[in-house]
Protein backbone atom coordinates (compact mmCIF):
# COMPACT_ATOMS: atom_id res chain seq x y z
CA UNK A 1 0.00 0.00 0.00
CA UNK A 2 2.60 2.19 0.75
CA UNK A 3 4.50 1.98 -2.43
CA UNK A 4 1.18 2.73 -4.21
CA UNK A 5 0.18 5.62 -2.27
CA UNK A 6 3.94 7.15 -3.09
CA UNK A 7 3.38 6.35 -6.76
CA UNK A 8 0.61 8.03 -6.73
CA UNK A 9 0.72 11.17 -4.58
CA UNK A 10 0.82 14.28 -5.96
CA UNK A 11 3.47 17.29 -4.97
CA UNK A 12 1.23 19.73 -3.07
CA UNK A 13 2.29 23.07 -1.60
CA UNK A 14 5.90 23.18 -4.58
CA UNK A 15 6.53 26.95 -3.03
CA UNK A 16 8.33 24.66 -0.41
CA UNK A 17 11.80 24.78 -0.98
CA UNK A 18 12.22 21.78 0.60
CA UNK A 19 10.99 19.44 -2.02
CA UNK A 20 13.96 16.59 -2.93
CA UNK A 21 13.62 13.45 -4.96
CA UNK A 22 15.38 10.14 -3.72
CA UNK A 23 17.68 8.10 -5.82
CA UNK A 24 14.66 6.24 -6.56
CA UNK A 25 12.61 8.77 -8.01
CA UNK A 26 10.14 9.87 -5.59
CA UNK A 27 9.35 13.02 -4.55
CA UNK A 28 9.85 13.50 -0.46
CA UNK A 29 9.91 16.32 1.85
CA UNK A 30 10.14 16.64 5.45
CA UNK A 31 6.80 17.77 5.65
CA UNK A 32 4.34 16.43 3.08
CA UNK A 33 5.98 13.15 2.96
CA UNK A 34 5.48 11.90 -0.69
CA UNK A 35 2.76 14.90 -0.96
CA UNK A 36 -1.14 14.61 -0.92
CA UNK A 37 -2.86 11.53 -1.56
CA UNK A 38 -4.59 11.25 -4.70
CA UNK A 39 -7.10 8.93 -3.96
CA UNK A 40 -8.57 7.93 -7.81
CA UNK A 41 -4.93 8.07 -8.54
CA UNK A 42 -4.39 5.34 -6.27
CA UNK A 43 -7.33 3.24 -6.66
CA UNK A 44 -6.73 3.45 -10.52
CA UNK A 45 -2.81 2.34 -9.92
CA UNK A 46 -4.08 -0.32 -7.35
CA UNK A 47 -6.61 -1.87 -10.32
CA UNK A 48 -3.37 -3.14 -12.14
CA UNK A 49 -1.31 -3.47 -9.58
CA UNK A 50 1.57 -6.89 -9.35
CA UNK A 51 2.70 -7.72 -6.14
CA UNK A 52 6.04 -7.02 -6.12
CA UNK A 53 7.73 -10.18 -4.37
CA UNK A 54 8.41 -11.19 -0.98
CA UNK A 55 9.44 -8.88 1.76
CA UNK A 56 13.01 -8.92 2.82
CA UNK A 57 14.16 -7.75 6.46
CA UNK A 58 18.04 -7.15 7.14
CA UNK A 59 19.08 -6.12 10.51
CA UNK A 60 22.88 -4.35 11.16
CA UNK A 61 24.92 -5.43 13.79
CA UNK A 62 25.16 -2.73 16.37
CA UNK A 63 28.01 0.13 15.74
CA UNK A 64 29.02 1.47 19.35
CA UNK A 65 30.60 4.93 17.88
CA UNK A 66 30.85 6.03 21.57
CA UNK A 67 31.60 9.57 20.70
CA UNK A 68 31.10 12.83 23.19
CA UNK A 69 28.92 15.04 21.33
CA UNK A 70 29.75 18.41 21.04
CA UNK A 71 28.26 21.35 22.86
CA UNK A 72 26.18 23.97 21.14
CA UNK A 73 28.03 22.87 17.76
CA UNK A 74 26.51 22.95 14.01
CA UNK A 75 28.52 20.07 13.02
CA UNK A 76 28.25 17.23 15.16
CA UNK A 77 29.58 13.60 15.46
CA UNK A 78 29.14 10.92 12.85
CA UNK A 79 29.41 7.55 12.15
CA UNK A 80 29.52 5.50 9.50
CA UNK A 81 27.38 1.91 8.86
CA UNK A 82 28.63 -0.49 6.37
CA UNK A 83 25.46 -2.26 4.70
CA UNK A 84 26.65 -5.23 2.43
CA UNK A 85 25.03 -8.40 1.23
CA UNK A 86 21.72 -7.08 2.82
CA UNK A 87 19.39 -8.69 -0.35
CA UNK A 88 17.41 -5.33 -0.51
CA UNK A 89 17.57 -3.65 -3.62
CA UNK A 90 14.23 -1.87 -2.70
CA UNK A 91 14.23 -0.44 0.65
CA UNK A 92 10.31 -0.23 1.60
CA UNK A 93 11.01 1.26 4.87
CA UNK A 94 14.22 1.74 7.88
CA UNK A 95 13.75 1.53 11.31
CA UNK A 96 16.86 3.37 13.52
CA UNK A 97 17.26 2.70 16.90
CA UNK A 98 19.74 4.86 18.97
CA UNK A 99 20.91 5.36 22.20
CA UNK A 100 22.47 8.35 24.05
CA UNK A 101 22.82 9.25 28.09
CA UNK A 102 22.57 13.04 26.70
CA UNK A 103 21.82 15.69 29.36
CA UNK A 104 18.99 17.78 27.61
CA UNK A 105 17.91 15.28 24.25
CA UNK A 106 15.55 18.76 23.06
CA UNK A 107 19.29 20.26 22.09
CA UNK A 108 19.72 17.39 19.44
CA UNK A 109 19.37 17.09 15.61
CA UNK A 110 19.70 13.89 14.25
CA UNK A 111 19.85 12.68 10.63
CA UNK A 112 20.22 9.47 8.78
CA UNK A 113 21.86 9.78 5.18
CA UNK A 114 21.97 7.30 2.61
CA UNK A 115 23.98 5.77 0.23
CA UNK A 116 22.41 7.53 -2.32
CA UNK A 117 22.68 10.92 -0.54
CA UNK A 118 19.13 11.01 0.60
CA UNK A 119 18.83 12.51 4.17
CA UNK A 120 15.97 11.34 6.67
CA UNK A 121 15.74 13.75 9.28
CA UNK A 122 14.73 11.73 12.19
CA UNK A 123 14.60 14.48 15.36
CA UNK A 124 15.24 18.41 15.46
CA UNK A 125 16.48 20.42 17.76
CA UNK A 126 13.24 21.63 19.97
CA UNK A 127 11.86 22.83 23.52
CA UNK A 128 10.32 19.94 25.70
CA UNK A 129 7.19 20.72 27.36
CA UNK A 130 7.73 19.66 30.84
CA UNK A 131 11.32 19.50 30.27
CA UNK A 132 13.05 16.92 28.64
CA UNK A 133 16.78 16.70 30.78
CA UNK A 134 17.80 13.33 31.46
CA UNK A 135 17.44 11.21 28.46
CA UNK A 136 15.51 8.33 29.10
CA UNK A 137 17.06 4.56 29.48
CA UNK A 138 17.50 2.74 26.88
CA UNK A 139 17.17 3.03 23.06
CA UNK A 140 15.25 5.69 21.02
CA UNK A 141 13.50 4.12 17.88
CA UNK A 142 13.01 6.28 14.88
CA UNK A 143 11.66 5.08 11.36
CA UNK A 144 11.77 6.40 7.91
CA UNK A 145 10.29 6.24 4.58
CA UNK A 146 11.98 8.67 2.63
CA UNK A 147 14.54 6.15 1.19
CA UNK A 148 11.65 4.09 -0.22
CA UNK A 149 12.72 2.26 -3.88
CA UNK A 150 16.28 2.42 -2.54
CA UNK A 151 19.04 -0.35 -2.48
CA UNK A 152 20.07 -0.55 0.90
CA UNK A 153 24.16 -1.94 0.41
CA UNK A 154 25.81 0.98 1.23
CA UNK A 155 27.46 3.26 4.00
CA UNK A 156 24.62 5.12 6.06
CA UNK A 157 25.72 7.88 8.10
CA UNK A 158 23.72 9.07 11.29
CA UNK A 159 25.13 12.32 12.12
CA UNK A 160 23.75 13.68 16.07
CA UNK A 161 24.46 17.54 16.28
CA UNK A 162 24.07 19.33 20.38
CA UNK A 163 22.28 22.56 18.58
CA UNK A 164 22.31 24.79 22.11
CA UNK A 165 24.44 25.34 25.14
CA UNK A 166 24.80 23.67 28.71
CA UNK A 167 24.06 20.56 28.10
CA UNK A 168 26.50 17.44 27.54
CA UNK A 169 25.68 14.13 26.55
CA UNK A 170 27.47 11.09 23.87
CA UNK A 171 26.20 9.12 21.29
CA UNK A 172 26.65 5.87 21.94
CA UNK A 173 25.29 3.15 19.86
CA UNK A 174 22.94 2.79 16.62
CA UNK A 175 21.44 0.14 14.44
CA UNK A 176 19.94 0.01 11.35
CA UNK A 177 16.99 -2.90 10.36
CA UNK A 178 15.83 -2.74 6.51
CA UNK A 179 12.21 -3.55 5.46
CA UNK A 180 12.41 -4.37 1.32
CA UNK A 181 11.98 -6.37 -1.93
CA UNK A 182 14.66 -7.64 -3.54
CA UNK A 183 14.02 -5.54 -7.02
Amino acid sequence: MRIILAQSARKNDPGNGEWTVNSAGFNINHNYGFGVIDANAAVNLASTWTNVGAAVTFPTATATPNLAIPDNNTTGVSNIITVAASGIGKIEFVEINFNTNHTYVGDLDITLTAPSGTVSRLSEQHLCAGGCGGAPVGTWRFGSARHLGEPANGNWTLTVKDLFAAHLGTFQSWQLTFYGRLN
